[in-house]
């Protein structure tokens, strides 16, 4: 049974069968106990450089639509695959590159979220190229094959070499066309890998002194003894090492403070990850995990932002309109990284207060001005965003509201201030209310009295008439 990672039928069939949206792998939960081997196969692109194994130009590197099957990947048993059919190769094509690989030496853990990538919407990025190991085996190709699913899930680096084909008695094997390599009676180059190095989270953010676990680790085969761990940081076109662990003197060296590796698991469990504590801007890059095992040497690359969400806060707190005085309304974005943040001023009059289902939406005020950034000692950025509040152009109960957006944030703060009237028109103004209360009460009490006045004299004239 087979699954390909491309927009396909089966794919589509694959989703509705499993009844999942999307459903990423926990990298802290431990392995199932109980695998199912399956087969997946992925488009790729067999990686070559033109211009010889020393070329340094980008023109020089040629790609050619390739395909990847994985043989006998372990996924949880609970995957519902039993309405697959095992992979059927193409009518044989000597021109055709296929490449068949036993992965039972060097396990793919994770590999489940390979199934999932369609359903998920995710792309899968294969790229194979060859590969030349300390110890050179003759009569040998050797490949290496780099697996990653964007958007979250595992990402793999496979040492991979070619298998004896036996063919019929005094025939030789057809040989692939571009790579001169003898070909199965399927069509396919067959290999086994013998090395992987995995990481479950090729992506990390997090936040400022905080302490950081990049995963890393690696299968292969069970003889290896000798491993060396080194982990490299590149940032900003400088690179510089971490941390170097050989486990046959159980020795590291840490050129950062508090990095580590635990000892203990990378023997037994084969888990090369690195802590980090205190985690700093100056921290962030592109980490670089290396695993070198006897001939064998691949690496993973995990790229680390730090995300610090910023305070937001409005300069005055209150603010007091007055005739004919403009006045500047400050919104203080502080202690944020990375420095790309968005700012938005809106308006909404007194009229219309937001509550009211029928107010019109708070319009934006277009014009808004910027200090320059503001970099403090621990790398974080600050921002005032201002506004120029016209009394011209305003009411008492204007609200103004600061919105802000950054990565750090799941969706944007906000800062409100609603305008008032100074106390002394404040005064003046319940002043006025009252007087105005006053004198219509006057004037309706007059109004009363004189219809009362009219009503009694109407009636003593009607008495007169009756006497005469």
């Amino acid at each position: 049974m087979y699954l390909k990672c491309a927009l396909s039928v089966c794919a589509v069939a694959l989703c509705a069968i499993l009844g999942i949206a999307g459903s990423d792998p926990d990298p802290s939960a431990d392995p199932p106990a109980v695998l199912r081997l399956v087969d997946i196969v992925l488009e790729c692109s067999l990686v070559e450089e033109g211009g010889g194994r020393l070329s340094m130009f980008a023109s020089a590197f040629s790609r050619q639509p390739a395909t990847l099957v994985l043989r006998k990947v372990g996924v949880p048993e609970h995957e519902t695959l039993d309405s697959y059919t095992e992979y059927q190769p193409p009518p044989f094509d000597p021109e055709a590159l296929i490449f068949e690989v036993e992965v039972t030496s060097a396990s793919i853990p994770g590999a489940e979220s390979l199934l999932h990538a369609d359903c998920n919407e995710q792309e899968v990025t294969c790229e194979i190229s060859q590969y030349y190991p300390q110890d050179e085996v003759p009569e040998t190709a050797w490949f290496i094959c780099s697996l990653q699913v964007e958007g979250g899930g595992v990402s793999a680096t496979m040492v991979m070499r070619t298998q004896p084909i036996t063919g019929e008695v005094g025939m030789e094997p057809q040989k692939q066309k571009k790579l001169d390599l003898p070909l199965s009676d399927s069509g396919t180059i067959q290999l086994a890998a013998q090395f992987n190095v995995f990481t479950s989270m090729p992506s990390v953010s997090t936040a400022l002194g905080g302490a950081v676990l990049l995963d890393c680790g690696f299968t292969g085969e069970q003889h290896i003894q000798e491993v060396q761990v080194e982990w490299r940081v590149q940032h900003k076109g400088n690179g510089r090492r971490v941390l170097h662990f050989r486990s046959d003197t159980n020795e590291g060296v840490s050129d950062r403070p508090g990095a580590q590796i635990d000892s203990a698991r990378l023997a037994a469990h084969r888990n090369a990850s690195l802590f980090l504590p205190g985690f700093r801007v100056a921290d962030e890059g592109t980490y670089i995990c290396i695993v070198t095992a006897g001939p064998y040497q691949a690496q993973q690359v995990i790229q680390v932002q730090v995300q610090e969400p910023p305070s937001v806060n409005l300069v005055p707190e209150a603010l007091q309109l007055q005739e004919g005085v403009t006045e500047r309304l400050s919104c203080e974005i502080n202690k944020y990284y990375p420095l790309d943040v968005q700012v938005v001023w809106t308006q909404s009059p007194s009229s219309s207060p937001s509550s009211s289902p029928s107010s019109p939406p708070p319009s934006h005020l277009p014009h808004i001005y910027f200090s320059s950034h503001r970099q403090h000692s621990d790398g974080t950025y600050s921002l005032s965003a201002y506004v120029l509040v016209n009394p011209s152009t305003c009411d008492a109960g204007t609200t103004f509201t600061c919105s802000v957006s950054h990565p750090s944030l799941s969706e944007p703060l906000t800062a409100s201030l609603t305008l008032t009237l100074p106390e002394e028109s404040r005064l003046w103004l319940i002043l006025g209310v009252s007087m105005a209360t006053l004198i219509f009460i006057f004037a309706a009490y007059k109004l009363v009295l004189q219809w009362n006045k009219g009503t009694v004299a109407k009636k003593g004239q009607l008495k007169n008439i009756k006497v005469n």
